[in-house]
């Protein structure tokens, strides 16, 4: 992580933000402001990593700056911090073709069709609760997070219409013959976390 901060200031030395995904736990990287994200599914058992989903415990939630809820929040216990929280949603509606990300359609034009889900992120339901919520009825194929895939694990694939997330897209580029759409969504947070980061880094009250 500090190697990749340097090297993109050394391309970009105007660059005076990085943002770090998972980044928590990496402390040789210098932070300014500290934001944890939860999806539904919470803190699960608590646990730390490989017993569990954590990789750091949640006695370390008291040194954040917010708590950010994708989804409903699940109960988190008390030593979890008193750190403001916000919710946050994905939004997405128009997919674009795998392989020519100019071409794009709407659900509408994809319903009705036989359709095949498949989904590579820490919470695959979560992507195919999306596609239900655009009409959309898929044959469900969820893989584990960070998964390589290859040409066997995407024989379904062959004579189907196959819908996915932007995280799967990159893996799967040059693998799928037939037809493929991805989803791109954007996150939507509640009003509040903006400032909240404006006024750790600026030292002061955002107007």
């Amino acid at each position: 992580r500090v190697a990749a901060a340097r090297a993109l200031l050394a391309l970009h030395p105007e660059c005076d933000g990085n943002v770090a995904d998972d980044g928590l736990q990496h402390y040789r990287l210098a932070r300014d402001v500290e934001i944890a994200l939860f999806d539904g599914r919470g803190a699960g058992n608590g646990w730390l990593l490989p017993c569990g989903p954590l990789r750091e415990p949640l006695s370390r939630l008291a040194r954040v700056d917010a708590l950010v809820w994708n989804g409903a929040p699940a109960q988190l216990p008390r030593r979890a911090g008193s750190a403001p929280r916000f919710a946050m949603r994905l939004e997405g509606r128009r997919f674009h073709a795998l392989d020519d990300p100019a071409h794009t359609c709407d659900a509408a034009e994809l319903a009705g069709r036989p359709l095949h889900a498949l989904a590579g992120i820490g919470d695959p339901a979560r992507f195919f609760r999306t596609l239900q919520s655009l009409g959309l009825s898929c044959v469900e194929h969820p893989f584990p997070d960070h998964h390589a895939y290859t040409a066997e694990d995407l024989r379904f694939a062959a004579g189907a219409v196959v819908l996915m997330t932007e995280k799967d897209a990159v893996k799967c580029a040059g693998l799928i013959a037939g037809e493929a759409w991805v989803l791109p969504v954007s996150a939507v947070v509640d009003d509040g976390l903006i400032e909240k980061i404006l006024e750790k880094i600026d030292g002061r009250t955002a107007s």
